[in-house]
């Protein structure tokens, strides 16, 4: 009997051994003192979702190219080299985040006592934060690691007069109005960074013109400021469709703009309250605008491919009213970052107290996005923009366009327009892993589907379209083919696109 109760109580003991030793359940993270601001809510969103802590001890943390994590990653104590994928956020609390050629972030990426240093050729679907100035120690409680809020040294204000990109240049554009816009002007700082004050001088090659703006911000606290601008330009309503640098890449080598322009002189003031919570950032703001507007020709800048009347660069303009328009606005934008998904959304309502024609409407503008990831690798994004008018005819200043490649690829370039637009598009995106090409990523196949319509008063019947992509390059090079349910048409196309979210 004792030769048996020795033999079992090994027994038990040695069955304990190997979990004892394997035990690798990562220490619980959690904020414990959160501090002041932002940092400690955005770690306290962050470390409410799923996540995997990093710890490297010494050195830095190293993520390589062919490392998938299917939750937030945490690396803590270190600086952090990436090229991976992460399906949620990154952040890296006491170090630097590098992000390499290849790395793919469907959420943000965040530095806590560090900074951020992005690459071109790296896809993040949120937004990038680096708190350079404040940390938090991590020290070892029995209930796992707190982090606790260390302020840094005062930052160093940024100065009174600098110039951006060093020289002041602005991005230009290049449109089939203005040709080249290229834009120079000085950054103003006033008051301990109360006030900024942008203005600017920019020369438009293809109409002669050397149009003047300023564009100023004070700070009122407690998440109040007041925004004013003042300018001369060239203006669309039909940026919603593409980038800024996307269509000026398609003017210039395709001879296609997808958009329509009036020239105007505005003038505009806003009271705006910013509320960040742990997962979202709202911006609420209203004000007033005026504004004269009159019509402008498609001069016909240089393009690779001509001059086509048709669909081209001297495609004409639809006139607008000359004359004055005010108005009353409010506006709302909320950007959302939950558990490894991601949503935009923006409304804005215009209520005109003055009109060319003495028209009396009311015009709102509705904008969503969302990206959410479904099984292994694979997402889904949706985009939708939306134009409701009430009362009169809104004039043509305000009036919206879709079709062509951005919207409706087998219909007409903005062959749809008026006060009433609405249109969808989601894309289910599937990344082919295997065939990851160094530097780019792997290539991701699209499965799309388009709807929309545009008119005025009302909203005529709905056109679909459906398409078959390829995205390379970090979703940047793309091919597409895109045809018609309805009667056939179809559409084979090829580009770079510039991404934004959605």
């Amino acid at each position: 009997m004792l030769k048996r109760a020795i033999a079992l109580l090994l027994l038990l003991v040695a069955s304990r051994l190997p979990a004892q030793a394997t035990d690798t359940t990562p220490p619980r993270l959690y904020v414990r003192q959160a501090g002041p601001g932002e940092p400690g809510q955005v770690l306290s969103g962050t470390l409410a979702r799923p996540y995997t802590l990093i710890r490297p001890g010494m050195g830095k943390a190293r993520l390589p190219r062919d490392s998938i994590f299917d939750r937030s990653v945490i690396v803590l104590g270190a600086d952090a080299d990436v090229a991976s994928t992460v399906h949620g956020d990154l952040v890296v609390i006491g170090g630097d985040l590098f992000l390499h050629p290849g790395a793919s972030i469907s959420g943000r990426v965040i530095a806590v006592g560090g900074s951020v240093y992005s690459s071109a050729l790296a896809n993040v679907g949120g937004a990038s934060l680096s708190f350079p100035d404040v940390t938090f120690d991590a020290i070892g409680t029995p209930s796992g690691i707190a982090l606790d809020y260390r302020g840094g040294a005062a930052p160093v204000g940024p100065p009174m007069f600098s110039l951006p990109f060093g020289y002041g240049f602005k991005v230009p554009q290049y449109t089939r109005v203005d040709g080249l816009a290229v834009g120079w002007g000085p950054r103003i700082v006033l008051g301990a960074e109360r006030v900024t004050l942008e203005p600017a001088l920019t020369y438009r090659s293809d109409i002669g013109a050397f149009d003047l703006s300023l564009d100023g911000a004070m700070r009122l606290g407690r998440g109040y400021s007041l925004l004013a601008s003042a300018s001369r330009d060239t203006r669309s309503n039909d940026g919603w469709i593409r980038s800024d640098a996307t269509n000026s890449l398609t003017t210039i080598f395709g001879g296609h703009d997808y958009r329509n322009y009036f020239r105007a002189d505005r003038f505009e003031g806003r009271v705006q309250r910013e509320i960040t919570t742990i997962a979202s950032h709202l911006t609420l703001s209203a004000g007033a605008r005026t504004e004269r507007d009159w019509s402008v020709r498609a001069g016909g800048p240089w393009s690779l491919t001509g001059y086509d009347a048709g669909d081209g660069i001297i495609r004409p303009n639809p006139p607008v009213f000359r004359g004055r328009l005010s108005s009353a606005l409010a506006a709302a934008q909320e950007e959302w970052n939950g558990d490894r998904v991601q949503l935009t959304g923006s409304v804005q309502l215009e209520v005109p107290f003055q009109t060319p024609a003495d028209h009396r409407f009311v015009q709102g503008t509705v904008d969503f996005g969302m990206n959410m990831p479904t099984v292994a690798s694979q997402s889904v994004t949706i985009r939708t923009h939306a134009v409701v008018t009430a009362g009169d005819t809104a004039p043509p200043q305000r009036w919206s366009y879709l079709g062509g490649t951005g919207s409706l690829p087998t219909f007409g370039i903005l062959q749809f327009g008026g006060d009433e637009l609405l249109f969808v598009e989601g894309d289910y995106n599937i990344p082919i892993e295997p065939l990851t090409i160094p530097l780019l990523g792997p290539p991701t196949i699209m499965l799309q589907y388009m709807v929309g319509s545009a008119g005025v008063q009302h909203l005529p019947s709905l056109q679909q379209n459906i398409g078959l992509g390829l995205r390379v390059a970090l979703r940047s090079l793309w091919v597409s083919y895109t045809f018609n349910p309805k009667n056939g048409d179809h559409k084979f196309a090829a580009g770079l696109a510039v991404q934004r979210f959605p």
